[in-house]
């Protein structure tokens, strides 16, 4: 139908003694609109084929008390969202995705390299900077989840983030020559504390944009695809100023550090003023925190093969990205060759996920 039309829809509802018919919900819908609509029907079909405590529905009138319930309702509430809305919520992560990648990258070869630092001492400092996470992170999303403002629980931590993330990403990547191991230490962690300000929120705001299921998957989608996009867009950059003769690490992490400088800004500002931030669901139920949730996950067999599973592919992406400059410098001789090479990694990666998608 166009603009306008109406559609009538008839949800069939299985009990354990017979099928009955709900009352005929009739709604004028959009064309766009009418897709989501379905899913979200079809959800809340589902919920009432297998209602809480196993009841069973022997009327339509305990049907349509149980369709009235407000889990039923928060599923059908929210209009479904503009694409619009989705590219203005992942615009920031063409930035994000690009703070860290050059920690990996750059900054061992070139605080060793070019400031003349043992790369030991480099690596450990690194590595105590993100020991730090453990801590941080989950104290992040505890303050963000509890947080009641005037302008929601996710936005005012990215808008404190995000000024932050800019001075440390051009204290780290626009060094002092005299720079030292405790500096690294310092800046990389107050580096790895704003991306944590900035980036949990930004993920927990969209999975709360909707309620649907996949239309989360597109929130989700639209954000990791810019973040694909924008580090395609930076090793471009990079392998364009080798070809104009900038190699050297210390002009292109400049240039690195222009950009998120530069970029951070308008993208973070369009999010936080186009984006709305819907309230927090009301949960209920018996709500489980501290030790006792943590020893709940650890006995999810599912989440700990996962979590095993991210902490290999962390570790050997890692070893390989690190590694990866000073190979190219000491031992093949060409580092001009270094952004070239990452940047067809990423492209072949990338033209390999339909592939991925197909087998999983």
């Amino acid at each position: 139908k166009r603009s306008g039309a109406r559609i009538s829809a008839t949800w069939p509802m299985v009990s354990s003694a017979r099928r009955v018919r709900a009352s005929v919900v009739t709604t004028p819908l959009t064309w766009g609109c009418q897709a989501s609509l379905i899913r979200r029907m079809r959800t809340a079909s589902a919920y009432a084929e297998s209602p809480p405590g196993g009841e069973t529905i022997e009327s339509a009138d305990a049907m349509g008390k149980l369709l009235s319930a407000p889990k039923i309702l928060r599923m059908m509430d929210r209009p479904p969202l503009p694409r619009k809305l989705m590219i203005y919520y992942g615009l920031p992560h063409l930035t994000h995705a690009v703070v860290t990648l050059p920690m990996a990258l750059f900054i061992p070869a070139f605080y060793a390299d070019d400031l003349g630092l043992p790369l030991a001492g480099v690596g450990t400092a690194i590595a105590a900077s993100r020991i730090l996470d453990i801590f941080i992170d989950p104290l992040v999303g505890t303050w963000s989840d509890r947080m009641a403002s005037r302008w929601g629980r996710r936005k005012p931590w990215i808008a404190l983030g995000t000024p932050l993330l800019m001075l440390s990403a051009w204290r780290i990547f626009a060094p002092p020559v005299e720079a030292s191991l405790f500096y690294l230490f310092v800046w990389a962690s107050l580096l790895f504390l704003a991306f944590t300000l900035v980036d949990l929120p930004h993920k927990a705001w969209g999975a709360e944009l909707s309620t649907d299921y996949v239309e989360r998957t597109r929130v989700a989608a639209w954000r990791e695809g810019f973040g694909a996009f924008g580090q395609v867009l930076f090793l471009a950059a990079l392998s364009a100023m080798g070809f104009l003769g900038y190699a050297d690490n210390r002009s292109q992490l400049m240039a690195i550090a222009a950009i998120i400088v530069a970029s951070l800004p308008p993208l973070v500002g369009l999010a936080l003023a186009k984006v709305p931030e819907f309230p927090a669901e009301d949960l209920k139920g018996e709500r489980h925190a501290g030790w006792r949730a943590l020893r709940l996950v650890l006995h999810n067999e599912a989440f700990l093969r996962t979590l095993a599973t991210l902490v290999l592919l962390g570790a050997a992406v890692m070893i390989q990205a690190t590694l990866h400059k000073l190979v190219l410098t000491h031992v093949v001789g060409q580092p001009e060759l270094f952004a070239p090479m990452i940047l067809a990694e990423n492209l072949v990666s990338l033209a390999a996920v339909p592939v991925w998608m197909n087998l999983s």
